[in-house]
């Protein structure tokens, strides 16, 4: 689970073309990626499948910024 910002970094990295170093804790999914309720969809589920974790629905839809994401990942974590 310690890679899980690497991760994260590379997945955004590739699905929006976009440098790794372009990617930061706040950076807005929304207002900085331009991305879509599919894309945020098709990047949780990539994540959830590479990590071996399951993002509970109610918290997905809580997600505004890449450092959202980080955090719910790490609370995962700490619950295993």
């Amino acid at each position: 689970m310690h890679n899980h910002k690497q991760t994260v970094t590379n997945t955004l990295a590739h699905r929006f073309d976009i440098d790794h170093h372009e990617v930061k804790r706040e950076s807005h999914f929304v207002e900085d990626f331009n991305a879509t309720s599919a894309d945020l969809t098709d990047i949780i589920s990539h994540i959830e499948t590479e990590l071996g974790i399951e993002i509970p629905l109610e918290e997905q839809q809580a997600i505004e910024t890449v450092g959202d994401l980080y955090d719910i990942i790490e609370d995962l974590a700490v619950e295993l």
